[in-house]
């Protein structure tokens, strides 16, 4: 007889899918951060990735990994209830990438502009999904994919697992490398793949 375990897993059957159950540890000071302090005005909990695409990124690829990978992992179908409680959904609706192609090279404000919309109006956790993923097409042959999430989903250590799907689906066959970009508002790295 040894100490108690720190996790217990619980697995839904019949009724229990798709009911709520309560937020835990860092989740729940993430609620009460947006939701309930005076103090935090509404922060969302994010952060956000980007990575420079070697070669023109293969959208439609990216785009079914992404879903592939939503379909076997319950959290990344969660929600936020409004009484503080996390929901799975049972089902969700297939995800599409914005991808906004651009002229021989996206400009750095157009990048800038890109990362600036998606931190400051990323996914809410109320409302699926709580991610959002863009491509930009830099060049006919490179690509930046933006990737932001929510943290009741992900406590953000990078790379993160829609990554590790498009390693899977052959989509970037190589580690990727850090690039010394940094933004200076987001302070999340811009990774190279």
């Amino acid at each position: 007889h040894g100490p108690e375990p720190l996790f217990r897993v619980r697995r839904g059957e019949g009724d229990s899918i798709g009911a709520p159950f309560p937020l835990i540890g860092i989740t729940r000071a993430y609620y009460v951060g947006l939701y309930l302090s005076p103090f935090s005005e509404g922060l969302n909990p994010q952060i956000y990735f980007e990575w420079e695409w070697r070669g023109r990124c293969d959208a439609p690829r990216l785009q079914a990994a992404l879903n592939a990978m939503v379909a076997r992992h319950a959290v990344w179908r969660a929600v936020v209830t409004a009484d503080g409680m996390m929901r799975i959904l049972p089902e969700v609706p297939v995800y599409t990438i914005a991808v906004e192609t651009q002229p021989e090279a996206a400009t750095r404000e157009h990048l800038l502009a890109t990362r600036t919309h998606m931190v400051e109006h990323g996914p809410r956790p109320e409302a699926w999904p709580l991610f959002e993923c863009r491509i930009s097409h830099t060049s006919a042959g490179a690509s930046r994919v933006h990737f932001c999430i929510n943290l009741f989903i992900m406590d953000g250590a990078p790379p993160p697992l829609p990554l590790a799907h498009a390693r899977a689906a052959r989509l970037c066959p190589r580690r990727p490398r850090r690039s010394p970009w940094l933004s200076p508002h987001v302070r999340a790295p811009t990774w190279q793949v």
